[in-house]
């Protein structure tokens, strides 16, 4: 595994999940994600994508961490 490279059930199994969020569009079955807040102990945010369809932001994305600054912890549910 390179240093670039997460080990995301790790990262997740000692993180703390403080919310989700599921959107799905009304008008396109395949616009869709469905994501999670997370903590982890070292106070550092991240959201995981646990999926999404082809004409969401994140393109059909699926088990992706995407680390978060202090600012975007608030805003953490928008569009990448």
């Amino acid at each position: 595994m390179s240093e670039d490279e997460i080990d995301v059930d790790a990262l997740i199994a000692k993180s703390e999940q403080i919310e989700t969020h599921e959107r799905r569009s009304e008008t396109d079955d395949d616009d869709y994600v469905v994501m999670a807040l997370y903590k982890t102990p070292e106070g550092k945010h991240f959201r995981y994508i646990e999926m999404s369809g082809m004409n969401s932001p994140w393109a059909g994305a699926m088990g992706v961490v995407e680390w978060l600054d202090d600012a975007s912890v608030a805003s953490w549910m928008k569009d990448n």
